[in-house]
């Protein structure tokens, strides 16, 4: 139970240092260069990705066999979070009239101990299987 605790607050750790850098883009994009703020987001998304996996891999879960195939797996994953994401920041700040930046951060939140789970479970602690010839 411990064991869970330390890792699910290093993958709190390492998602805000993905996810201020993310919000930063965001911010940096739609206020500053004026860009529609759900492309800016997105833009934020994508360079989170990267940052996440490369601390998830190396320090939360400490997965470092078979990188390119749990990339994938962690691609297919974090593109279904990405969809939903997307989604929920657009219905919170289009159809609840809530601010662009509540609507992220609100968004960050609900999806952060589901994220956890599934990364736990089928990403960076599932074994990965061989093709036999």
């Amino acid at each position: 139970m411990i064991k869970h605790i330390k890792k699910f607050f290093a993958f709190i750790t390492a998602g805000l240092i993905g996810y201020v850098t993310m919000l930063a883009i965001t911010i940096t994009l739609t206020e500053v260069f004026s860009f529609y703020y759900l492309a800016s987001y997105i833009m934020g998304l994508a360079v989170n990705i990267m940052i996440n996996f490369i601390f998830f891999t190396n320090v939360v879960f400490g997965a470092s066999d078979k990188k390119y195939k749990r990339f994938l797996s962690y691609l297919v994953v974090w593109l279904g979070f990405f969809f939903l994401n997307i989604i929920t920041v657009k219905l919170l700040s289009d159809s609840l009239l809530i601010d662009y930046k509540v609507s992220i951060i609100a968004t960050t939140f609900i999806y952060m101990a589901i994220k956890y789970l599934v990364y736990d479970k089928f990403v960076f602690n599932a074994p990965i299987k061989k093709k036999h010839l």
